[in-house]
């Protein structure tokens, strides 16, 4: 088997990731990107319930137990 053209690119870009920060690697990237396959719960882990209240409404928060009682 030969090494090709696109072993070798590849094995860069393996190179070039690992000695990337965190923050590196994530810069660019919009919110969304960031979230793109995580479920629910594992975008809510490590968040309190009291953090995650805290950015619904009064309103938003009154119609869903509202909906849950029905």
């Amino acid at each position: 088997m030969t090494y090709t053209m696109e072993d070798f690119q590849r094995e860069i870009k393996e190179q070039v990731l690992k000695s990337l920060t965190l923050e590196e690697r994530l810069e660019g990237l919009t919110v969304e990107k960031r979230l793109e396959g995580l479920n629910l719960e594992e975008r809510l882990e490590g968040l309190e319930t009291e953090e995650i209240l805290k950015i619904l409404e009064l309103e938003e928060i009154e119609a869903y137990l509202k909906k849950i009682r029905e």
